[in-house]
């Protein structure tokens, strides 16, 4: 299947969870399911429809797909602290809040789940599974840092827990109505367009005719016979008087015709000259160049850059200055090299070829010390684009042209 059939199938899926068949959104997923964000769907629609061992299993697929998937560790927390299994649920939201990697929230938007996912929220679940288990003061601790992150008005019931000791309170969890999406511009992107249109009689000669008759080439009218008559000649005693006269040159003799002038050399062959293969069709050779002299055999000396210098790039009529630089055969043969705009500052990045898209969000917040910014890459129409996940990585990787070399914009 390919990735346009997957994608007009995952917005299927979509459309029918949003309608409530979830069985027909479980069969469209499940063809497609190779991903963390098509397997957290499929935990959400189980979770939907109270098969919370099934959930467990999706959501465990999709932490398998990625590792850093925080929310997908919190849905399959929420799921076991519902079974009553209260250390599985514990470990699972300690999972999350270590995948959250210091930050306060995940914002999940940008990548098609419209849910924001805040550290404090899962300090109250651990809480509320520490309570459960009878370790009131490890729930105590953990509300006590709740508190201290809370953001929304939502956020109020963990002081309303902090007074009940956890009696009587709900986990928080993602509301079940949100599921991943497929990006809009990929799926308007997906439609079939109609590059030609449909024809349409913009002329006629008159309302009743619904085309326009061709009436032929008029031809063309030969131009008349110059009117010349013949002048009588003057009668001359020199017998050859009456001969036609003809032009001669100083020796006597007809000037010959023009030459035939050949063919100019294509600008190709101009470029790169004759090769012998070429001589040996046209039946005649060239004569053999003599031999490089040793000056011209040894290369000319060049300052060899750094591949972090900015003064290596690609010119706009498509040569390179030092093309060697990047070769597959230099020192960084197997890295993939990923040059980040951020802000105005411009760095290039070295990461293993196989680096997933986590990675180099990793790697982007180590160099230029930010955790909130969205990545972009141009399209194969030259459009900036989100770039929320491994598929969107392979999509730029194969959009380059070098593979192991991508350029990306982040803001």
């Amino acid at each position: 299947m390919s990735l346009k059939q997957e994608l007009v199938q995952w917005d299927e899926a979509v459309k029918a969870y949003d309608a409530g068949d979830f069985e027909l959104a479980l069969d469209l997923f499940q063809p497609i399911a190779d991903s963390s964000k098509i397997f957290f769907n499929m935990g959400m629609i189980f979770q939907g429809m109270g098969q919370l061992e099934d959930a467990i299993l999706a959501y465990n697929d999709a932490v398998l797909c990625d590792n850093y998937l925080s929310v997908a560790y919190f849905q399959k927390g929420v799921c076991h602290y519902q079974l009553g299994e209260y250390d599985d649920a514990h470990a699972c939201f300690h999972d999350a809040l270590l995948f959250l990697r210091g930050n306060y929230l995940i914002d999940y938007t940008q990548l098609g789940l419209a849910y924001r996912l805040y550290a404090c929220e899962i300090l109250y679940n651990r809480a509320l599974a520490s309570f459960a288990v009878g370790d009131d003061d490890a729930a105590m601790d953990d509300l006590a840092e709740a508190a201290k992150g809370k953001k929304t008005p939502d956020h109020t019931k963990i002081d309303d827990a902090i007074r009940a000791r956890g009696s009587g309170c709900r986990a928080f969890l993602v509301p079940l109505k949100l599921v991943y999406r497929p990006p809009p511009a990929k799926i308007a992107n997906a439609d079939r367009v109609d590059y030609m249109g449909k024809s349409r009689v913009i002329a006629a000669r008159n309302t009743s005719d619904n085309f326009v008759e061709f009436q032929g080439a008029r031809g063309v009218v030969p131009d008349p016979e110059p009117d010349i008559k013949p002048i009588r000649t003057l009668e001359r005693t020199s017998p050859l008087s009456s001969l036609p006269r003809v032009d001669t040159d100083a020796r006597g003799r007809r000037p010959s015709a023009p030459p035939n002038r050949t063919s100019p050399t294509s600008p190709a062959s101009a470029r790169y000259g004759r090769r012998g293969s070429d001589a040996s069709r046209s039946g005649r050779g060239t004569p053999t160049p003599p031999p490089p002299s040793r000056r011209m055999l040894s290369p000319a000396p060049a300052r060899v850059r750094s591949p972090y210098d900015p003064g290596v790039r690609r010119g706009s009529g498509g040569s390179e200055y030092a093309p060697s630089m990047y070769s597959k055969e230099s020192v960084i043969a197997g890295k993939l090299r990923v040059k980040v705009h951020f802000d105005g500052d411009t760095r290039v990045l070295l990461l293993p070829g196989d680096a997933s898209f986590d990675e180099m969000l990793d790697k982007i917040e180590d160099k230029f010390r930010e955790t909130q910014f969205r990545v972009r890459f141009r399209d194969e129409d030259g459009e900036l684009v989100s770039m929320t996940d491994d598929d969107d990585l392979v999509l730029a990787r194969s959009l380059a042209a070098d593979e192991n070399k991508i350029e990306v914009w982040c803001q």
